[in-house]
């Protein structure tokens, strides 16, 4: 009962923060910006991990195993990573737009046409990888353990997700997902965002005694070194739990029955969906037009 309350308050935290945030960039004009394009993108990711991968786990929760029937959860699992992949994706564009115009702001670099193209990416990517277990490679399951007729008192997971590996390219397929879906990101936010921090205080250093109009955007610098560094924080939190429990069982799934490891299943998909409704919370905090207008 915890666990479904739980979720329902996240379920409406990130439903109410993700549609605010879309409705105040369409409705003002002045925030239609290439970097605010990428807020969006990330907003209509997170719902549709809200409308389309929450409530079967709030479903899961509340009958104890899985009643959807198969064509349900081949769709949940597919969407499972589309979401999920693309959220992160959009993390990783937003902080390289932010790397672009902190570090290199004199350099035309991130056009309408990069922008587009980095945008169509963030979703062209999570559809290829979901789209991998159609091809008969592996395929989606409910994974649980200590079930019977699939009724479990304490499932591991609440959703459908690729079948634990039997074969070598099923194992290739896990490792290149947890890849995708957690290093890289993880490697290219850390970059990126070390090098916008490291840009926003040198050059706080070198016009302490200059123009407001340029200490106004040292300001404006740091805000964002901080809020990126938020973010990353937020990230690791949020979903490290989640690609360590992915991990250990891709490279033995013995351990299923585990009960330490299907707790930390069971957390780890909690944490995953409160990143979903975090996010627009931390870029309504953080960005001085977006909370005017929450």
């Amino acid at each position: 009962v915890f666990m479904a309350a739980s979720l329902i308050a996240i379920m409406a935290a990130s439903l109410l923060g993700n549609i605010m945030v879309c409705c105040i960039i369409y409705r003002r004009r002045r925030l239609r910006t290439r970097t605010n394009a990428f807020i969006v993108n990330l907003a209509v990711a997170d719902l549709g991990v809200v409308t389309l991968c929450m409530p079967i786990s709030l479903m899961t929760c509340l009958f104890h195993h899985w009643v959807l029937g198969d064509i349900i959860c081949q769709l949940n699992g597919f969407f499972n990573i589309v979401f999920t992949q693309c959220s992160l994706l959009s993390l990783i564009a937003i902080g390289v737009k932010k790397y672009y115009a902190i570090v290199w702001p004199l350099r035309r670099l991130m056009t309408t046409r990069r922008t587009v193209g980095l945008l169509c990416w963030t979703w062209f990517q999570p559809v290829v990888i979901a789209a991998v277990p159609f091809t008969g490679i592996t395929k989606f399951v409910f994974k649980a353990a200590h079930c019977i007729v699939r009724i479990c008192p304490s499932p591991g997971s609440t959703q459908c997700g690729v079948a634990f590996p039997q074969t070598l390219p099923q194992t290739i397929y896990g490792v290149f997902v947890s890849i995708c879906g957690y290093f890289v990101p993880l490697s290219v936010m850390a970059y990126a965002y070390f090098k916008i921090f490291h840009s926003s205080f040198r050059s706080a250093r070198r016009v302490s005694m200059t123009s407001v109009t340029s200490s106004n955007s040292v300001l404006s610098h740091k805000r964002v070194a901080v809020t990126v560094m938020i973010l990353i924080m937020v990230f690791l939190v949020c979903w490290s739990p989640f690609f360590i429990y992915a991990i250990v069982l891709t490279v033995n799934h013995d351990l299923s029955t585990n009960q330490h490891l299907l707790n930390l299943g069971k957390a780890s998909y909690w944490m995953a969906f409160l990143c979903s409704a975090a996010n627009p919370y931390i870029y309504g905090a953080r960005n001085p037009k977006i909370r005017k207008e929450f």
